[in-house]
């Protein structure tokens, strides 16, 4: 047991060292010649699969959801799955990067307006890549590698059963 002098010093409110950056872009998941193969093969007429991707750039931290396609009117669950996620990660304040598509800056804005509602005290700013500047938002698009790889794979995997 310690005496008053010996107590742990008090440690102020945790605010992030640096301004956290969510990485977005949405892809989809098949490949598009092996999708219209199939799609003639089987007679198949559902829309291609739609993913999409979120990377903490200072955790490294990756979130994906299934999408049912891109726009605001679509993406609700995707905000409110990708909210939830961010919510998780515990930053005060982060920025929002998209690669300037106009679907993804919707969800960034519904993310935006959602967090602002629901964390008080979470500052949320928005901000696109340069136009045709994948290089901008590449932890993205490195996420997107990774995840839409283990997708078709997967998904080669249940068309070959």
């Amino acid at each position: 047991s310690r005496g008053k002098e010996g107590a742990h010093p008090r440690v102020a409110d945790r605010v992030d060292a640096v301004q956290a950056t969510i990485c977005m872009d949405y892809f989809f998941l098949t490949d598009p010649a092996e999708d219209k193969k199939h799609k003639k093969a089987t007679g198949d007429k559902t829309p291609i699969p739609t993913a999409e991707v979120a990377v903490d750039t200072s955790t490294g931290a990756v979130w994906a959801t299934m999408v049912v396609g891109k726009g605001a009117e679509l993406g609700f669950y995707a905000a409110m799955s990708c909210v939830a996620w961010i919510k998780g990660l515990g930053h005060l304040q982060m920025t929002v990067q998209t690669d300037g598509e106009p679907a993804l800056i919707d969800l960034a804005e519904s993310i935006r307006k959602i967090m602002q509602k629901d964390c008080v005290g979470e500052r949320v700013s928005l901000q696109a890549s340069p136009r045709d500047s994948h290089a901008s938002n590449g932890p993205a698009e490195r996420a997107v590698q990774t995840v839409r790889a283990l997708a078709r794979t997967y998904i080669r995997c249940l068309r070959a059963v």
